[in-house]
Formats: C-alpha cells, structure tokens, sequence
C-alpha cells in the first residue's frame, strides 16, 4: 500500500520559510518539511521517506 505524503504523518511538518513558494502561511502550499529526511517534499506525493528506505535496502 502506497503511503502518501500529507500532514497525517509522523514527519510532516509545515514549512518554516514563508518564501518558499510564494504561499505565506497558507497551507495550500506544495512543499511539506519532511522532520526524517530533513528536505522539503512535495505534498501529496508518494512518501520520499518510504521510497527513500527501500532503495537503501536493496
């Protein structure tokens, strides 16, 4: 099942830069801080963190 990046998740955080898309505070924004990663990443998107993992393991 595909685990999809959105701020359910454990690691999702709300972007601290106002900037980073234009949006201010708005939380209609793209980008989702990921705390695991520590990199932005798009929300909505399959989960970076999770696809990430995988390919560490193979």
């Amino acid at each position: 099942m595909i685990k999809w990046c959105d701020y359910h998740c454990e690691y999702a955080s709300f972007a601290k830069d106002e900037a980073i898309d234009g949006s201010g505070s708005c939380q209609t924004f793209q980008g989702i801080w990921c705390k695991k990663l520590k990199q932005y990443v798009f929300k909505n998107a399959p989960c970076a963190a999770e696809k990430k993992s995988k390919k560490d393991q193979s």
